[in-house]
């Protein structure tokens, strides 16, 4: 038998070509574990900047489809729900709510509102920190007209304030829910009667109308500015008819929609 010798420089050679050409499925499967690996990455950056309205949408789902049980009405909530006439309502039926104050039961808020805020990137960043906000240039409550509050559905882990996920839940309000809000002292209350997802430059939300509604802004879907979910309100306590007219300069559809993020 003759010697089979291979000289180091001809082992080098071979694993160098060996080396240079990588079979097609190798190939494939080294692809997919990069993606993976980005696709695992981004969830698990998504969820710890999110974390709060994450964990929020999470417990309200369990809740409401796990355990079966979703809170009922409160009595308060009866008396409007099974009559809600302007004239029907009694002020004492009503939630007690802090002046200057949102109440929305149905997704567990309860927070103060800052009143004619200028539509300018930085008030509108600031004033958020401490709640939701009612953009300058849209009516009052008491006012004919449509007001435009916006809050923070989801904001970065490090941001300052205690309201960046206030609005997490907006999406589960239904038409016929209340909302509430007390200002100058007037418990004023709101059905639902529309739910949408707009562009980001959407002005039609933010024009005034010729009826008494109040329109609830937050950025869309939740961790992105990409768009906005608006639920519109009707006016159903005070009388609506009794309202005065919108003053002082208002917001048109040009107008660009204050971003929460």
């Amino acid at each position: 038998m003759k010697d089979f010798n291979i000289t180091e420089d001809e082992l080098v050679r071979i694993f160098k070509r060996r080396k240079g050409h990588s079979s097609a499925p190798a190939k494939m499967l080294e692809l997919l574990s990069l993606l993976v690996i980005a696709g695992a990455t981004f969830i698990i950056l998504y969820v710890l900047i999110n974390f709060s309205a994450i964990s929020l949408k999470t417990v309200f789902w369990y809740k409401n489809n796990v355990q079966a049980t979703p809170t009922p009405a409160t009595t308060q909530d009866k008396v409007i729900i099974s009559d809600i006439t302007p004239d029907s309502i009694k002020q004492d039926a009503l939630p007690d709510i802090a002046d200057n104050h949102i109440k929305i039961s149905a997704i567990n808020v309860d927070a103060p509102i800052s009143w004619q805020v200028a539509n300018a990137p930085k008030s509108v960043s600031a004033s958020l920190e401490n709640g939701l906000i009612q953009i300058a240039g849209t009516s009052l409550p008491g006012e004919i007209g449509n007001s435009y509050i916006t809050g923070h559905s989801s904001n970065y882990i490090w941001a300052k304030g205690s309201y960046n996920s206030v609005l997490a839940l907006l999406d589960n309000l239904v038409d016929g829910d209340l909302i509430y809000l007390k200002y100058n002292g007037t418990t004023y209350a709101y059905k639902v009667a529309e739910k949408r997802v707009v562009q980001a430059n959407d002005g039609t939300i933010i024009s005034q109308t010729t009826d008494s509604r109040l329109t609830i802004v937050t950025c869309w879907p939740v961790g992105t500015s990409l768009k906005r979910l608006a639920v519109s309100a009707e006016q159903i306590y005070p009388d609506p008819s009794k309202n005065i007219p919108h003053s002082g300069p208002s917001l048109t559809q040009t107008e660009k929609l204050p971003s929460g993020r």
